[in-house]
């Protein structure tokens, strides 16, 4: 009784917020909620953006919605909950998520989706208590310690993080699953604790099984990168590219680790590409500069660096302004 007033009691706080915040984009990571809602057959999960080959997505979306009656069950409302979240109705979302819990408060299942669509909202700490509440309701199902760890590592509680994709790969295991996405997660998580070579373990693991997972490549090449093997990130890059020729972060990395190669022109040209593809990427502007001041163009170094702080200030970012502002003071 008290954990479905205290369910009631943060959905009446949430509906009376404003839901909506600009997303932040940690390194390359995402994860996307319209293809991570839970459904009811566990056989339909859709829980991350690459799935196994013969995954078949669910159709909500595309199926009339429609509002359940009075006479409808706790899986009815489930369901209709699940299908605003799909067509991004978060408060009518959250509202029907709560009747559904009020008719069947054992609907592990409505934890689970409200857990999703906090951590979409960046209301960490109400995601992390509602997979908590869906964790302790069904412990084994190993998906929602995979949607923990991620709520944990957006939260940057990475040790935390680590400990629960450790528990989804356990739970996996049990069932006899090796799903490389929880693979793919806990790589991301070593990225985060700057423990690079486990990090890139876990990233080749999901390459041997998704070998054009462009995202993949680019984040072990991230990795690369910060153990200053620049050949082989460089490489990972090249690949991430020739697999999604539109990620202008990538391009971005890539003329970093030329940067430190001293190929300056090379540098500046994935620098280029970068900000042809999105003229709001700081971090592109923030190495091109680097790229000039190596080459002697002061004057060019300084316009882009004065660009890169102010897109970083722009985004909040105001660790890696202050770090272009020292490096103008210098120039």
């Amino acid at each position: 009784m008290l954990q479905k007033q205290r369910f009631l009691d943060i959905v009446l706080v949430c509906l009376l917020r404003d839901f909506y915040f600009i997303k932040k984009r940690f390194y390359q990571k995402t994860i996307s909620l319209e293809e991570t809602l839970l459904q009811l057959s566990e056989a339909k999960l859709n829980i991350g953006k690459n799935q196994p080959k013969g995954f078949k997505k669910d159709v909500f979306i595309q199926i009339p919605i429609k509002s359940p009656d009075k006479n409808g069950t706790g899986n009815d409302w489930l369901t209709y909950g699940i299908q605003l979240s799909r067509v991004k109705d978060i408060n009518g979302a959250i509202y029907t998520l709560s009747v559904a819990v009020g008719k069947n408060p054992e609907l592990w299942q409505v934890y689970y989706n409200v857990a999703l669509i906090w951590l979409d909202q960046e209301k960490y700490h109400a995601a992390l208590w509602a997979i908590n509440v869906a964790i302790n309701k069904k412990p084994s199902f190993y998906h929602s310690y995979f949607l923990k760890a991620r709520i944990l590592e957006h939260s940057e509680q990475y040790e935390n993080a680590l400990e629960a994709v450790q528990q989804a790969i356990a739970e996996a295991k049990k069932e006899s699953k090796d799903d490389f996405t929880v693979y793919k997660a806990r790589g991301d998580i070593f990225l985060d604790l700057k423990q690079y070579d486990e990090a890139i373990a876990d990233y080749t693991q999901v390459i041997a099984i998704t070998p054009q997972d462009a995202l993949t490549y680019s984040n072990r090449g991230d990795a690369y990168n910060a153990k200053g093997k620049t050949d082989s990130a460089i490489a990972d890059y090249t690949q991430a590219i020739a697999i999604n020729p539109q990620d202008a972060l990538t391009y971005s990395n890539r003329g970093f680790a030329y940067y430190m190669q001293g190929k300056t022109d090379l540098a500046i040209d994935d620098c280029n590409k970068a900000i042809e593809i999105n003229f709001q990427l700081a971090s592109a502007y923030f190495n091109r500069g680097f790229a000039y001041k190596l080459k002697g163009n002061k004057q060019q170094a300084i316009k882009d660096l004065e660009t890169a702080k102010q897109l970083y200030q722009q985004q909040g970012n105001t660790q890696n302004a202050q770090k272009a502002q020292e490096l103008l003071n210098k120039l």
